[in-house]
């Protein structure tokens, strides 16, 4: 494959192919598009001929397809600015550290959406503070979808479905899975000592939260609930520092959403913030 386009070679799919002919369905012909209708338009045979039929002799001449009759030439986009520049990408990939590097990775939204709440009031909803660390990135983000797959609730919303809903829900439907299968839902849950406290929760089902082990909640280690693997320990870095780990797809947990080799990870950071509306 070669870095030009225009030198880029075609692939012609065949219908019913000869059985013997040794014609695939998908086959390639080692010719540049202009090369392979030049041949399709041929007087006469060509030496050498390329592998498998081509059409032809055809007349010529070219007409519009009578199914796109609107169709117009197409102006190729004007091409744009990298979002970062290469020692913006150092630090937010490479050298960074903590909330400063996060928000360069994923721009957080000029209104974080977090509820018409407080956060006394949710302590006091749910018996316990929560870490300053959650607070700060909530402040930051507010409520939204990371890579189009982690979801971080509203936390202080005063209207259903509130965060203790959330909290609620998911900790009983652990508790119903860890009744019949013991062995493979191993955490206790909140509001037991050391119980699982969760926050936030993926497309597909898995859960990130809280182990709320002692009476100092920064102090509390984040655990990743996998829907489809078993259990693993508590991840070894705090809130931000796992999701700037994630989001530069450094950080390989099982059952966690990573990014392909090839992927960039500047192009895939993104942050999809929420309000009310969406979450109803």
């Amino acid at each position: 494959m070669s870095d030009d386009p225009d030198e880029w070679t075609v692939v012609v799919t065949h219908q019913g192919p000869v059985p013997g002919s040794g014609l695939l369905p998908w086959h390639r012909y080692d010719l540049t598009l202009t090369g392979y209708l030049r041949h399709t338009v041929r007087d006469t045979w060509e030496l050498p001929s390329p592998p498998g039929p081509l059409m032809g002799p055809l007349p010529g001449t070219f007409a519009r397809t009578a199914f796109l009759d609107t169709a117009g030439p197409w102006t190729p986009p004007a091409p744009t600015a990298p979002r970062l520049t290469e020692a913006e990408r150092r630090v937010a990939l490479e050298t960074g550290t903590g909330l400063d590097a996060l928000r360069l990775l994923t721009p957080p939204p000029a209104a974080p959406h977090l509820g018409d709440g407080t956060w006394e009031g949710l302590f006091e909803q749910l018996g316990t503070p929560l870490p300053g660390e959650y607070m700060r990135l909530m402040e930051t983000y507010g409520s939204g979808c990371w890579s189009g797959w982690l979801r971080f609730p509203e936390p202080l919303r005063t209207t259903a479905p509130r965060f203790t809903a959330f909290v609620d829900q998911t900790l009983e439907a652990y508790e119903s899975l860890r009744s019949g299968h013991p062995q493979w839902y191993p955490l206790p849950t909140f509001p037991a000592p050391g119980g699982f406290l969760p926050f936030a929760d993926s497309i597909d089902g898995d859960y990130l939260g809280w182990l709320t082990e002692g009476d100092r909640p920064d102090d509390w280690p984040l655990v990743f609930w996998p829907r489809h693997a078993d259990q693993g320990p508590p991840l070894a870095q705090g809130l931000i520092d796992t999701l700037l780990a994630w989001q530069r797809g450094r950080l390989s947990t099982v059952g966690l959403c990573v990014l392909d080799e090839q992927d960039d990870p500047v192009e895939f950071a993104a942050f999809e913030a929420w309000g009310e509306e969406d979450e109803d």
